[in-house]
């Protein structure tokens, strides 16, 4: 598998370190694949829609429940709209998980 992407990404001249990046990012997601496996969308593929919302929504719920700072800041009605918002996102170890366009802009409004 890691055969053709390499060779694709040697062909088209994408940098080592990028490449490096890539692989390890590979890497990481193969190693992880039994926990991706165990995610809400597979499963419960089978299941309605909305019975998968009321699962994220519980699961959700929970996590939000359990946080200090969601207690403490945020009504009970408000965390049960909040869980239906959340996603799961995975990211590789080392990657950034924020958007420095929207930092700036919060830095200069501030």
């Amino acid at each position: 598998m890691y055969y053709n992407i390499t060779k694709y990404m040697e062909q088209t001249k994408i940098s080592k370190a990028l490449r490096s990046k890539v692989l390890q990012y590979l890497d990481y997601m193969n190693q992880n694949e039994q926990y991706a496996k165990l995610k809400d969308g597979h499963i419960f593929s089978g299941l309605s829609e909305s019975l998968r919302d009321e699962i994220r929504k519980d699961i959700n719920g929970q996590v939000l429940r359990e946080d200090a700072l969601f207690q403490k800041y945020f009504d009970s009605r408000f965390l049960g709209i909040l869980s239906y918002k959340l996603e799961e996102k995975t990211f590789a170890p080392g990657e950034y998980i924020f958007n420095v366009i929207i930092a700036l802009e919060l830095y200069h409004n501030e």
